[in-house]
């Protein structure tokens, strides 16, 4: 269990916003900002290119910024999952989670 990079919120972008900057991707279709807190910012594992003492975070508006270690942030814990981990049931709702199994 980690926090997200910030690689992770440009592949839930559809996959015709890949080719932007990862700092534009469109938010209208993007699961992960669709799901977003939009009352707190959410820091992002990758540290920021700008400067040593700052992180990137997801802002409220699903834009991908940075800031100061010294601000406060949410953050959303994920998980990643071997390429042998299949979905075997379950629709992923709150009724009908998803089923994992280790692919034979």
């Amino acid at each position: 269990v980690s926090i997200m990079y910030v690689s992770d919120y440009g592949y839930t972008a559809n996959s015709c916003n890949w080719s932007k900057s990862i700092r534009s991707s469109a938010n209208s279709s993007n699961w992960f900002y669709i799901t977003l807190n939009h009352n707190s910012d959410e820091w992002l594992l990758s540290p920021s290119p700008e400067s040593y003492n700052d992180v990137n975070y997801l802002s409220t508006n699903g834009v991908i910024a940075s800031m100061t270690t010294y601000n406060s942030g949410s953050v959303r814990p994920t998980i990643y999952l071997k390429s042998q981990v299949i979905i075997y049931d379950g629709n992923g709702s709150s009724e009908n989670p998803y089923r994992l199994k280790l692919e034979n």
